[in-house]
């Protein structure tokens, strides 16, 4: 199975309510525009992270297809306007749940901080849909909070890629 259908298809069964278009759009939104780290472990696709600088520019109107979409777009650049020049955006981690509390998604964050040490902070938004508790963990900071007119609440975190990688 080609890495992308296998994507889509794990997306599906982590984002399921959110309905295959949507996922569809959200995989084109950041495959396109963003860097991406794939973990795979003994041949298996266990998780992906995307991720971008602040000055990476994307046409967001062309994704704006339906609230879903718009609330990500809203997120995003909401989540931009607090980095700084030197500052890393993860747009999207996602563990295949068959995967999950095994410690992948934390290798995930490692292997991005490892090609992006010279960053200063890596920033990244959660709305209520996610694992807030993931980041907590993680001992990232709540830079700010909002609600977006989509329905979603939203969480800004934030940490020093420097803090990261004393604790890899």
């Amino acid at each position: 199975m080609q890495a992308k259908e296998e994507f889509l298809k794990i997306l599906d069964t982590v984002f399921f309510e959110d309905g295959f278009e949507n996922i569809t759009k959200l995989f084109e939104y950041d495959s396109d525009n963003s860097h991406k780290i794939e973990l795979d472990i003994d041949g298996k696709l266990c998780g992906w992270v995307f991720y971008e600088t602040k000055g990476q520019n994307k046409d967001d109107a062309a994704y704006e297809t339906n609230d879903y979409m718009r609330n990500i777009v809203l997120d995003t650049v909401e989540t931009k306007k607090t980095m700084g020049e030197n500052d890393i955006y993860v747009s999207l981690i996602v563990v295949n749940p068959l995967f999950q509390k095994l410690g992948y998604g934390k290798r995930l964050i490692e292997l991005l901080i490892d090609r992006n040490k010279d960053r200063d902070y890596l920033y990244l938004w959660a709305d209520n849909t996610c694992n807030n508790r993931f980041y907590e963990q993680l001992k990232f900071e709540n830079v700010r909070a909002f609600d977006t007119p989509y329905g979603y609440h939203t969480v800004v975190y934030r940490k020093k890629v420097s803090d990261l990688m004393g604790q890899q």
